[in-house]
């Protein structure tokens, strides 16, 4: 107990350490450029575009019990964050589409997800005929490796995207 006052007498307290995703300088820099070019848009043209998520959800508990020893307001500080990486646990991926006021049905992946299952059980079958049900929406491509593969961009030349 006397290392566990001795530190709150120095200001430290015991925080989960901040969980992300490593982005590299190009991944900042295109996030950036992608903003500029649409800094001046209203709130028409932002209720046109059709933004994707998927979303993994562990079947098995993570530990959170894990704890660090930080003073408060440093959470963001480079020196606590823990990368994190997708393993190979157990899990599920639930993939979706929205707008500003309408959302696609969401769809359940049980393996990793390929370019030619995204295409046959996501593209053909939920966000084309989403994206004919609302004509002139824009299709927000997240550019991950399935979604940026030649079949799946293929599949996509009959809608607009951005």
């Amino acid at each position: 107990m006397a290392i566990h006052r001795q530190l709150i007498e120095r200001n430290l307290r015991s925080y989960r350490p901040l969980r992300h995703l490593p982005l590299t300088p190009a991944h900042c820099r295109v996030r950036l450029q992608w903003c500029f070019a649409r800094s001046c848009w209203n709130h028409a043209d932002w209720g046109r575009i059709v933004f994707i998520n998927e979303s993994r959800f562990q079947l098995c508990p993570d530990d959170h019990r894990r704890r660090i020893w930080r003073r408060p307001g440093q959470r963001a500080n480079p020196a606590f964050p823990i990368a994190r990486h997708t393993s190979p646990q157990p899990g599920v991926i639930v993939w979706g589409a929205f707008s500003f006021d309408i959302w696609a049905l969401l769809v359940g992946v049980r393996d990793a997800l390929t370019a030619q299952q995204y295409v046959d059980d996501i593209l053909r079958t939920v966000l084309l005929p989403f994206l004919l049900q609302y004509p002139g929406l824009i299709f927000q491509q997240d550019n991950a490796r399935p979604h940026t593969a030649r079949v799946a961009m293929n599949c996509l030349t009959t809608c607009q995207t951005s």
